[in-house]
């Protein structure tokens, strides 16, 4: 997997969701760009928060899809 990464390839959906249930916790919410603009519009309401924060792709490993999160990972998911 490493030598993948270090070579600039691409891991299948499936092993990085398999080796990396961080992205689920870390992320806060994961979903598609519609489904986390609609959780943080909620957590506006809730709490009256105005950040400015708006839906993040995921790092470039594998062909995510439609897939964002909420939060960014700060580190690397694979270190």
């Amino acid at each position: 997997m490493q030598k993948v990464l270090k070579d600039g390839g691409r891991l299948p959906l499936a092993t990085v969701l398999r080796c990396r249930v961080r992205y689920f916790t870390d992320g806060a919410v994961l979903g598609s760009k519609a489904f986390v603009a609609l959780q943080l519009a909620a957590y506006h309401q809730r709490t009256g928060r105005r950040h400015q924060t708006a839906p993040r792709p995921l790092p470039p490993l594998t062909e995510w899809g439609e897939l964002t999160t909420l939060r960014g990972l700060r580190r690397n998911g694979f270190t």
